[in-house]
């Protein structure tokens, strides 16, 4: 099992225990014990005893209560000069003489490293009085060091990303343990003194190998947040639904089919992450979780969903992509509190026609799905400002009026070609109302072949509308043949990405874009380019890649560019360049 951090937030505790003499010092305690070199306040004096009988690496852990701090420290330092990566473990060990000469100082993180083993020196008295955090994750751990299990103050241990399989019984001994995080290990089972931290808030057991959990789970009252995502735990036990304090759980990637029965009974779930599971259809018993305020239920297999989803009127966010739905109850309607709404990879055609109800909408996607033409049910929807279309079936943008919607993206659909009501004012004022437009996105589409005679109409759109800039404009990856001069009355267009068509040649009157930055039109069929690009002040990156025709007309352009800094790729042209594609003259 592996933990997934569910939470970064830090307690801050202070401790006023009294140290052994070498290690009194009013010095800064530092805040970051990770892995890097340390600065010279950093370094210490070797404490090794010379006739101190070391032990191999790897280390054993056999309790070292008998041994005496000098003793304990000798074994770190011989550790940490045998063996491979002997650099982070000199880091490692002089972090621990840190921690040991700074008595402000509560945890230690050891994280990264790749240390397959790790003295186990946790047991001396000087760590059980303060040590209160410790992170050993990202290393290749097999085992806990023993001395870790006698730190009668610790809150916060994370073990997430080593190899662990298996963990001992003394770990019940952490009686003050709130935070325990396995993240990606290699855990089959958990021992049951593991359901003895009656203080334990957070648990995190993703991705680790685990087949199930005991019965003995109810015995941690305090526990509001677990994650057991990507195991194969299944089925789930009752007793999980009598952890009354929980309010976060993640069951992502375990093939569950159902729920407990008593699942409902888990009245302080706020937050329910489901997906990647093989769910036909929603388990009846969630429709009473009262509180839930998210809900994943993504990568299923749904094919429906009940009228009921209305019951949960304090829902904010429901993702239910990538199923199999081909149409939504009214009862989602009905979600008053719902702000984002997650639709993609479906078999959608319509919306059911209250959609507009959903007064609190601001993120709607319905990517991937089978829509021929935008759901006039989405006009009532004041509030959203991100609408995603991409990859449906969409010939026309009619009756599509959205006040607030940024960005608007129809990638990968089949406008064909762009409606020339897009361009013309008093129509698209009826037809598109857009106050915030960035991007504007037309990638992708393979069949749009040209733009509206009146394209540069848009500019009188953008400036009734009082849009500072239209940022960026993408028509990339389309078919489009040329530019009409209009096209250069966009005066405030700051980007445009013209890669991946059909270009031969671009507009004369291109300087006429005052507002250029960055223009992208490689991967075209380019032979020459107007005299007057030199004119584009302010432009700053200019790409002419692949367009394998295209030479310079003297005197070239592109000079006057340079001149102003523009950076300039002509890679794969006939212009004469360098190998790193920089214009060579």
């Amino acid at each position: 099992m592996s933990l997934s951090p569910l939470s970064n937030t830090t307690i801050g505790w202070t401790s006023h225990q009294h140290l052994d003499n070498r290690y009194a010092s009013n010095a800064p305690a530092e805040a970051v014990c990770g892995n890097k070199q340390p600065s010279s306040e950093d370094q210490v004096t070797n404490h090794a005893a010379p006739n101190t009988p070391l032990s191999p690496e790897p280390m054993d852990t056999q309790d070292l209560v008998g041994l005496s701090m000098t003793e304990a420290l000798a074994r770190l330092d011989k550790w940490a000069t045998q063996g491979e990566l002997q650099r982070d473990k000199k880091i490692a060990r002089d972090k621990i003489h840190h921690f040991l000469k700074n008595s402000s100082e509560t945890k230690i993180i050891l994280f990264n490293f790749k240390f397959r083993s790790f003295p186990d020196i946790f047991g001396q008295e000087q760590f059980k009085n303060r040590l209160k955090e410790l992170d050993l994750s990202g290393n290749e751990l097999t085992e806990l060091p023993h001395g870790i299990c006698q730190l009668p103050n610790l809150n916060q241990l994370d073990l997430s990303s080593n190899k662990l399989t298996e963990l001992p019984e003394e770990i019940s001994q952490l009686k003050s343990l709130k935070r325990l995080k396995l993240f990606h290990n290699q855990l089959s089972t958990l021992p049951e003194k593991l359901y003895d931290l009656e203080n334990l808030e957070i648990l995190d057991l993703a991705e680790n190998k685990l087949s199930g959990l005991s019965q003995s789970i109810q015995r941690l009252e305090r526990l509001n947040e677990l994650n057991l995502s990507y195991n194969d735990v299944n089925p789930l036990p009752n007793e999980l639904c009598f952890l009354k304090s929980l309010n976060k759980l993640n069951l992502s990637g375990n093939k569950l089919t159902e729920l407990p029965m008593s699942f409902n009974k888990l009245k302080s779930l706020n937050k329910l992450d489901l997906s990647s599971n093989k769910f036909t259809e929603i388990p009846n018993n969630i429709w009473d979780l009262k509180n839930l305020h998210e809900l994943y239920l993504s990568s299923n297999k749904l094919t429906w969903l009940s009228d009921d989803i209305h019951s949960l009127q304090s829902l904010k966010e429901l993702d239910l992509s990538t199923n199999e739905l081909t149409e939504l109850p009214h009862g989602i309607c009905q979600l008053k509190s719902l702000n984002r709404l997650a639709l993609s990879s479906n078999k959608l055609t319509h919306l059911p026609q209250s959609f507009g109800k959903l007064e609190k909408l601001e993120i709607l996607e319905l990517s991937h799905n089978t829509f021929t033409s935008v759901p006039e049910e989405i006009l009532d929807l004041e509030n959203l400002n991100r609408l995603a279309l991409c990859s449906n079936k969409l010939a026309s943008l009619e009756t599509l009026e959205l006040k607030n919607v940024n960005p608007l993206a129809f990638s990968w659909d089949k406008l064909s070609p762009l409606p020339n009501e897009l361009t013309k004012l008093q129509k698209l004022l009826e037809l598109l109302e857009l106050k915030n437009v960035n991007p504007l996105t037309f990638s992708w589409d393979k069949l749009l072949t040209s733009l509206p005679t009146e394209f540069g109409k848009l500019q009188e759109l953008l400036d009734t509308l009082k849009l500072k800039n239209l940022d960026p404009l993408a028509l990339y990856w389309n078919q489009c043949e040329s530019l009409f001069r209009p096209f250069t009355k966009l005066q405030k267009l700051q980007a445009l990405e013209l890669s991946n068509n059909k270009l031969a040649s671009l507009p004369d009157r291109i300087s006429h874009l005052l507002g250029l930055e960055y223009l992208d039109v490689h991967g075209n069929q380019l032979t020459s380019l107007p005299n007057d690009i030199k004119d584009l002040e302010k432009l700053r990156g200019l790409d002419l890649r692949h367009n394998r025709d295209l030479i310079t007309q003297s005197p070239n352009p592109l000079i006057d560019l340079m001149r102003r800094h523009c950076i300039i790729n002509v890679s794969f042209t006939r212009i004469p360049h360098d190998t790193d594609g920089k214009l060579r003259f």
